[in-house]
This record gives structure tokens, C-alpha cells and sequence, in this order.
């Protein structure tokens, strides 16, 4: 068995439920980035020239199912 490349890792598909709806999002994306390429429309200050998202705006955040806190979505990546 051979390990795979840090590119390999990046391209995995990591499939999700968003807002009800099974989607497909990838380990080098964020949560924000996968809603916006499947039509969801998440509210964010970050991606706004002179930003960056480091999630310290809070404008983006989501519920993960099974966590206690809500998570910045311009900086999460999906899971499972």
C-alpha cells in the first residue's frame, strides 16, 4: 500500500449534509466554499478585498451536527 500525496489528500471527495442536502464537498476546501459552488449562499465579511478568512468575524458561522459551538465556515472543512 502506498501513502498518497498531499495533492491526492487535497482532491478526496468528503461527502456532507448541507442545510438537509447531500452534497460533495473536497479536503482542501472550506464548508463556505463547497455551499457556494452547490448554491448556498452562506453571509460572510471574509473573500472581501483587504480580508482575510481567519474566521474572527463570526458573520459565517454554521451548525456541525454532533458539536457544541458554532464553527466559522470560511475556515472549517467539511466532514463526513
Amino acid at each position: 500500500m502506498t501513502a498518497m500525496s498531499k495533492d491526492e489528500l487535497a482532491a478526496m471527495p468528503v461527502e456532507f449534509k448541507l442545510n438537509g442536502r447531500d452534497v460533495v464537498g473536497y479536503a482542501s476546501e472550506t464548508i463556505i466554499q463547497t455551499a457556494k459552488r452547490h448554491g448556498v449562499e452562506i453571509p460572510h465579511l471574509c473573500y472581501k478585498e483587504g480580508m482575510r478568512p481567519d474566521g474572527n468575524c463570526r458573520a459565517c458561522v454554521v451548525e456541525v451536527k454532533g458539536e457544541r459551538v458554532l464553527a466559522a465556515s470560511c475556515c472549517r472543512q467539511p466532514a463526513p
